[in-house]
């Protein structure tokens, strides 16, 4: 549905290159008498939804308990799409204050992991998973997720 008895143009246009994968807009306008509409545009991108690459090289990672920095290989070509990516922490203990993954980042070629020392005795572990949608080349196309994880263990006070 549109604007009834409204004109609605739009002068000026400017985009720049989509060097990473599709990504997508809405544009929503408002008149004075509160009727929507909204335009969506999508911008294909150089790498397709196929070729998107997002993978964390070590799956699994078991370090000491005195560990508080790793950094591990990130394989990726979305160097262009880096801040469209999100992380996700999920610890095997229910325990809330075992929250010892304290910073997430990566670059495009490393993802850095800070975390505390384990105090205790007991060996821990957490996943890290990285992600990111990517839009369909059609406004109502699905989208694709493109994931990676690791699993961090880290032992114990010997």
């Amino acid at each position: 549905s549109g604007l009834v008895g409204s004109e609605m143009c739009i002068r000026d246009s400017s985009y720049a290159a989509n060097y990473g994968v599709n990504r997508k807009v809405q544009l929503a306008f408002e008149t004075e008498e509160h009727l929507r509409d909204t335009i969506t545009l999508v911008q294909s991108g150089e790498i397709s939804s196929s070729d998107a690459r997002l993978i964390i090289n070590e799956q699994t990672v078991e370090t000491p308990a005195s560990t508080t920095a790793l950094d591990l290989e990130l394989d990726t070509n979305l160097k262009y799409d880096l801040y469209r990516i999100r992380y996700l922490v999920t610890y095997s203990s229910e325990n809330p204050e075992e929250n010892w993954i304290e910073e997430v980042s990566y670059d495009s070629e490393k993802l850095h992991i800070k975390l505390a020392a384990n105090p205790t005795y007991e060996p821990r572990s957490a996943q890290v998973r990285l992600a990111i949608s990517i839009p369909a080349n059609t406004i109502n196309g699905g989208q694709k997720v493109v994931t990676t994880s690791t699993t961090i263990t880290q032992l114990g006070k010997e």
